[in-house]
């Protein structure tokens, strides 16, 4: 349904094609009126009538229901003139007419419309002493019908196109809010994917670099052994970092972007190993779970979690944590417990690894519930299964 607004794009505008062609018929009309006076030997105060009736339809521009009002009163008053002059008043009262119709509502227009038919139709058949339905009569009415329509018809096709014009706008300003929006969650995992990466490979590294310290004079073996994890690690630092680089590069750059698989459920076991490397001990009870089952993004999101859980526990714990991952109807549950070590601070909520944690599994479609308790740190995540695979 097409919305009215009587002052919105269809209201007076100076510019208007349709109100400058009504000036220009109105002026033409009181020209050539005036100048028919000025020819003949007709009474030449009918001159000043129709500079009146010239100045009422200037002023519809800004008043035009008091414009039209006006000007119906002035056929009415001098219906009795002969012609031109009485159709000289009756062509400004049109004018008046459609502007109203073109910068009004409907029920304005009809409402002046109805009034201006009835008035001119009583007073012509008054002052000429006609029937009712004599043509002449009637054709007053179809006239003034045939003005108010004209300019709704008019009115409404504008306020129509606006509205379309307003909807695509707004489809418009929608589609690239959207556009941002997907932007900014796809800059908000690869800083999460950064963040892990990082966090987890600069731990092996650090640990090793320490190890490779202490026994550098003493077991010449073992410092190698180190050297050569600190390098495994920075090689896989510097691929999964190649890798998100990649993604970030324009469509167009001479640049090849170097694709590295996301790491998934097949990629714990390296994961494992990595950390018990660097001396941390891990009890891990993992069920298998069909690849079939599981998004590609459940899987990374799996594969993040731990990560973080395990670093978290490297960083913060007393060196040993429990690991569980199993599925049931409710999807995948994956649940990490560590001692809390005494110096470490205690807070569940805070850090941007959890936090990048927790919008990473709600982006999958799952929750994350983290708890502090007697110095025991717990997470359970839970991920969706797919349940149209599950058979």
């Amino acid at each position: 349904m097409v919305s009215e607004n009587p002052k919105g794009p269809t209201g007076r505008r100076l510019g208007d094609p349709w109100e400058l062609l009504l000036d220009g018929i109105g002026l033409f009309v009181t020209v050539s009126f005036i100048g028919g006076i000025l020819r003949s030997d007709t009474n030449h105060t009918e001159i000043v009538l129709a500079v009146i009736a010239w100045a009422i339809s200037v002023s519809r521009r800004i008043q035009p229901v008091a414009a039209l009002i006006a000007a119906t009163v002035l056929c009415v008053i001098f219906a009795h003139l002969e012609q031109p002059a009485a159709l000289y008043l009756w062509c400004f009262a049109q004018i008046c007419l459609f502007t109203v119709a073109l910068t009004r509502s409907s029920r304005t227009v009809i409402m002046c419309s109805v009034l201006q038919g009835l008035g001119l139709y009583g007073s012509l058949v008054i002052a000429l002493s006609i029937g009712p339905l004599e043509p002449t009569a009637l054709g007053l009415i179809a006239w003034t019908a045939a003005s108010a329509g004209l300019g709704s018809a008019i009115r409404l096709q504008r306020v129509h196109v606006r509205d379309i014009l307003d909807r695509a706008e707004t489809n418009l300003e929608s589609r690239r809010r959207d556009v941002e929006q997907r932007i900014t969650l796809e800059r908000l995992r690869i800083a999460a994917d950064l963040h892990d990466v990082l966090a987890h490979n600069i731990a092996v590294i650090s640990v090793h670099a320490g190890a490779a310290e202490a026994q550098l004079d003493q077991h010449p073996e073992r410092t190698s052994a180190s050297l050569q994890a600190i390098r495994g690690a920075a090689a896989r630092t510097l691929d999964e970092l190649q890798g998100l680089v990649g993604v970030l590069r324009e469509p167009g750059s001479s640049g090849k972007a170097i694709a590295t698989p996301s790491p998934g459920i097949e990629n714990i076991t390296e994961l494992l190993t990595t950390f018990r490397e660097i001396g941390l001990s891990i009890n891990a009870d993992i069920k298998t779970v069909p690849h079939h089952m599981l998004t590609p993004t459940v899987e990374v999101a799996t594969y993040r979690v731990l990560q973080e859980a395990l670093t978290n526990a490297h960083k913060h714990g007393k060196g040993r944590v429990d690991i569980r991952i199993t599925r049931d109807p409710g999807g995948l549950r994956v649940t990490v417990r560590n001692a809390i070590a005494t110096s470490s601070p205690k807070r569940v909520d805070g850090g941007f690894g959890l936090i990048g944690m927790r919008e990473r599994i709600i982006s999958a479609g799952g929750s994350l519930d983290v708890e502090n308790h007697l110095g025991v740190f717990t997470l359970n995540a839970t991920l969706p299964l797919n349940p149209e695979q599950d058979t």
